[in-house]
């Protein structure tokens, strides 16, 4: 900005492609860059950051700002922040976009999926009224809630008799998108919605078990079926040579499966997953983003659900206690899938 506040050559340029054009000399400002190439990086923001992700916003969109005065100015009005800014110039939009997802997906997709996916969106996407999505779609969030609370059992810390049948379903939704926002990173506060009322589950069950086991052997079987048969050559020669290893028990029994977009590997995840689960076996669905994880069936990210730390060295380790609920589940996991 200070360049182009005393030069005007620079000014039809973004922020990111200004070190394309011109060069920076220590002491000595900008200059015209007269030979080499670099590209110009931002670094990530994501909604949730603030004031800090609506800058980076304006920098990708505003040419030739002399100063802040000036980026946070809008057809002649200033603004006092970039978010104001961003408004002004129709960057930040309404909730339209999440309602149309969840009106989208809501009737074919599991209630368990669908509390995932708002949890990812929350923690990554720039969302004005997280309270009124829930609401909305609070009967979508909560369609599995009243069969789970009845499969607990003698695990079941009941709720007052007085609740109704609604209040149960729903606060036991919110209680299960505790445990999505906790992987994330989120507390109820920075989520913006209103708590669960009752702690729902004795505290000595497995609840990690539980989750990973609630599927339908049979509706899984018949996922399994229909989609082995849709395999390509390559599909097929893969999973034969999976199934062969793990049915034999040969060793190793690791496997990377590579290919460019669009060649069907999560296709073949999802096929290998119903498998074993239409066998009773517990299978783990992790990818390295959020948003990949989407992709997989009750798919989580590696770094949550194995305790790898963001900052790693050479000597970290994942922190699972070896008597911890995680660590019983992955001594019961028959497979994990990483994408």
């Amino acid at each position: 900005m200070r360049y182009n506040a005393a030069n005007t050559d620079g000014r039809d340029l973004l922020y990111i492609d200004f070190p394309m054009h011109y060069t920076h000399v220590k002491n000595r400002g900008w200059h015209i860059r007269k030979k080499g190439h670099t590209i110009g990086r931002l670094p990530v923001a994501v909604p949730r950051q603030g004031e800090h992700f609506y800058l980076r916003t304006l920098l990708t969109v505003k040419r030739g700002a002399t100063s802040y005065e000036d980026l946070y100015t809008v057809d002649g009005v200033n603004y006092e922040t970039p978010s104001a800014t961003c408004r002004a110039l129709g960057l930040i939009f309404d909730d339209s976009e999440w309602i149309s997802l969840f009106d989208e997906i809501k009737d074919s997709t599991p209630a368990a999926s669908l509390r995932n996916q708002f949890g990812v969106i929350l923690a990554n996407s720039e969302v004005l009224d997280p309270q009124g999505i829930w609401d909305r779609f609070r009967e979508a969030f909560s369609d599995d809630c009243l069969f789970r609370i009845s499969s607990l059992g003698r695990d079941l810390d009941a709720p007052p008799l007085e609740w109704s049948e609604e209040e149960r379903r729903y606060d036991f939704a919110l209680w299960l998108l505790g445990d999505v926002l906790q992987d994330l990173g989120l507390d109820w506060a920075t989520a913006r919605l209103v708590k669960y009322r009752h702690s729902w589950i004795v505290r000595e069950r497995n609840a990690l078990i539980a989750e990973a086991l609630d599927f339908d052997q049979e509706v899984e079987r018949q996922i399994f079926s229909n989609s082995v048969s849709l395999f390509s050559p390559g599909q097929r020669d893969a999973y034969d040579t999976i199934m062969h290893t793990i049915t034999n028990g040969l060793k190793p029994n690791t496997f990377f499966l590579q290919g460019p977009a669009g060649t069907g590997k999560t296709f073949l995840y999802k096929t290998l997953c119903s498998q074993f689960r239409s066998e009773g076996k517990i299978v783990l669905c992790v990818a390295s983003s959020g948003i990949a994880a989407l992709l997989l069936p009750n798919g989580r990210t590696a770094h949550s659900l194995f305790k790898i730390p963001i900052a790693c060295t050479d000597d970290s380790v994942c922190r699972i206690p070896a008597q911890s609920q995680l660590a019983n589940l992955l001594r019961r996991t028959a497979l994990i899938i990483w994408d």
